[in-house]
């Protein structure tokens, strides 16, 4: 087989016609591609830089003002913790809160939820709602005891 040589062969008879003119006229256009390239990535960084910031103030502006149009669960609820253990029926909490907070509205409800992944190798969640549920009404009267 034939075999490529690992390098070009160089006819060297025709170096003396290369002079300093020749080989500044050579490197002219590669210098000036590469001060072109540099100026357009520096204009380019500066925009992406302004473009950016931009995108980043339109959207923090545009969610405080869809959060001021819409309604959600975070502009009505208060999530209290450490509540303590033997209050587990949602009216006493209520009562309890109507109290302590003299809301000038009132507290329209109450919700107690269980954080049930904290419950692992613990009793199982089913058997506490229902001893919760159990206990609260009969507690609240909803059902006679004898169930």
């Amino acid at each position: 087989g034939s075999e490529k040589p690992l390098a070009q062969s160089v006819d060297f008879s025709q170096c003396s016609s290369v002079t300093s003119e020749s080989i500044q006229q050579m490197l002219t256009f590669p210098k000036a591609y590469a001060e072109v390239t540099s100026q357009a990535c520096l204009v380019l960084w500066i925009v992406l830089v302004f473009g950016s910031t931009a995108f980043y103030w339109y959207n923090k502006r545009f969610i405080i003002n869809y959060d001021l149009r819409t309604l959600s669960a975070e502009d009505y609820t208060v999530k209290l913790s450490n509540v303590p253990p033997h209050v587990t029926s949602e009216r006493t909490l209520k009562s309890i809160l109507d109290r302590q907070l003299c809301a000038k509205h009132g507290i329209h409800g109450v919700a107690i939820v269980y954080d049930v992944r904290a419950l692992r190798g613990q009793s199982s969640v089913g058997d506490m709602i229902e001893r919760i549920v159990e206990y609260d009404d009969i507690k609240n009267g909803w059902c006679p005891k004898e169930l």
